[in-house]
């Protein structure tokens, strides 16, 4: 009689559903990789869309094995911080996809039993184009500090409601 072993695959179907939705549906990378041997033994789409690798490419394999690890002693601090503080938050790295070219990301990572071994989940956030835009920003608004020097001229804002002034400094100076 196999209706008890079916009730059981069917019971466990449905508490890995949840699970196998947040993985597939992420924007982000998801990785399960073996403590033991660093190898990955899962990922979601979105693994193969940051990093140019396919499935059949990155299964098995370690992140050193795949060269993923822009600064290699970023993965040292990240063992570290796991040691330590028990999970990895935002920790900011460099990320070498298949291509070669250099993303910055954000790394997360926390322990995790997985097909009954110890396993380490992590993802990782693609920023690349969040800190182009926070460079561009920067630059931008350094050369409209200087071209105000040099023009002598300051700004200020008023938030009307509000006793709140800004003035930039070159506005300072001229007041």
């Amino acid at each position: 009689d196999i209706t008890e072993r079916k009730r059981e695959n069917e019971t466990l179907q449905q508490a890995e559903q949840p699970f196998a939705n947040i993985l597939n549906l992420s924007p982000n990378m998801i990785s399960i990789t073996s403590q033991r041997t660093g190898k990955i033994m899962t990922a979601n789409a979105a693994t193969s869309e940051l990093t140019g690798y396919t499935e059949d490419e990155y299964l098995g394999k370690t992140t050193l094995e795949l060269r993923w690890w822009g600064n290699p002693s970023d993965r040292e601090k990240t063992i570290s911080i796991l040691k330590e503080a028990g999970e990895v938050r935002n920790y900011e790295m460099k990320m070498r996809i298949r291509n070669g070219e250099l993303l910055t990301c954000l790394f997360n990572a926390r322990p995790l039993f997985y097909n009954n071994e110890q396993c380490l989940l992590f993802v990782v956030i693609d920023i690349t184009e969040r800190k182009k835009a926070e460079e561009l920003l920067r630059i931008n608004q350094d050369r409209l500090r200087k071209a105000q020097e040099i023009g002598h001229l300051g700004y200020s804002e008023h938030i009307i409601g509000a006793n709140d002034v800004w003035i930039s400094a070159e506005g300072k100076r001229l007041y």
